[in-house]
């Protein structure tokens, strides 16, 4: 069954944890807020570091290391 079990599959409680979770509105709010603090954290630190960054609007963010080579289409 694992060979075709899809990616990042659940079972039926994380259903039912994670609606409920969504519907909990000063959950979802604290969540944002506190993502987006840490976003803030991220990037002020890349800037002082002199690190260049896509901007992000999500709950990561991209950044280039120093030293390493560009990416082809083949990496």
């Amino acid at each position: 069954m694992n060979r075709v079990r899809q990616p990042f599959n659940v079972n039926s409680l994380s259903l039912v944890a994670a609606t409920a979770a969504l519907d909990d509105e000063a959950f979802v709010r604290e969540s944002y807020e506190l993502n987006r603090r840490g976003m803030q954290q991220i990037v002020s630190g890349l800037q002082q570091q002199g690190l260049p960054h896509i901007p992000s609007y999500g709950n990561f963010v991209t950044f280039r290391v120093p030293g390493q080579p560009r990416c082809s289409r083949n990496c």
